[in-house]
């Protein structure tokens, strides 16, 4: 008679004395997806500020010149006559004079540095303690022999590149200018400055869009998927026991 070689996969049951480990992991993933959140909101603000400075052209009012004053060469008003003064423009309804674009684009301006101020330092502190949590979350599942080890040290392999991607070393390094979440003012800037660069300067182009957009989209990215293998994890360790 043949051998069977086919190996009978384990049954798995739930573990009656994993409760107590089950229990603080349970406390652990609610500050865990409290964190993952609030690092996410905090990226995701800087990518859509990018968008809308970069394509929506939201600011670009507010750094525009004021319009030119008449020359000294040509006639002023006082010495113009009436009939062939012209009538000042008249905004429609649905128009906005150069002026109200400016002033509202200085609102915008003023509403984004605010709203990303905060943000940066949210979510700086969020992804160290999102980092703290994890690995807390993983000795755990240690200490009470669980399963789920594989995907939570993926989690937080990625929580860590998250961090470091995050984490403005240029206050450490002045030669260090990357970071996901970056400085509002310094973005007006640049973006100034990559308006007048030619179409030849793919160098400086490539650095500017790296800076902005492809450096927080990447930290977006490992953050989601740190938040994949964390979930992997939480149904491994913690639902089989239930």
């Amino acid at each position: 008679m043949a051998q069977d070689t086919k190996r009978e996969q384990p049954v798995r049951l739930p573990n009656p004395g994993a409760q107590p480990f089950v229990a603080a992991l349970k406390t652990l993933r609610f500050f865990a997806v409290i964190f993952f959140w609030l690092a996410m909101v905090s990226m995701l603000a800087h990518v859509a500020a990018f968008v809308s400075a970069e394509w929506l052209h939201l600011y670009e009012s507010a750094t525009a010149p004021e319009p030119a004053a008449a020359t000294a060469s040509g006639p002023s008003a006082a010495e113009t006559p009436a009939a062939a003064q012209p009538a000042p423009p008249v905004a429609a309804p649905d128009q906005l004079t150069p002026e109200q674009h400016r002033d509202r684009a200085m609102r915008y301006q003023e509403y984004t540095a605010g709203v990303l101020r905060p943000m940066r330092a949210l979510g700086i502190l969020s992804a160290m303690l999102l980092l703290v949590t994890l690995f807390l979350y993983l000795q755990i599942a240690l200490l009470g022999r669980l399963s789920g080890i594989r995907p939570l040290t993926q989690a937080l392999g990625l929580a860590l590149v998250f961090l470091a991607a995050v984490v403005p070393w240029h206050n450490l390094f002045e030669e260090v200018r990357f970071g996901a979440f970056f400085d509002f003012a310094a973005l007006l800037e640049i973006q100034a400055e990559h308006a007048q660069w030619s179409a030849g300067d793919l160098v400086a182009t490539a650095g500017y869009y790296a800076r902005f957009l492809a450096v927080p989209a990447a930290g977006v990215v490992v953050l989601a998927l740190a938040g994949i293998q964390f979930a992997a994890g939480y149904r491994e360790s913690v639902l089989v026991n239930e």
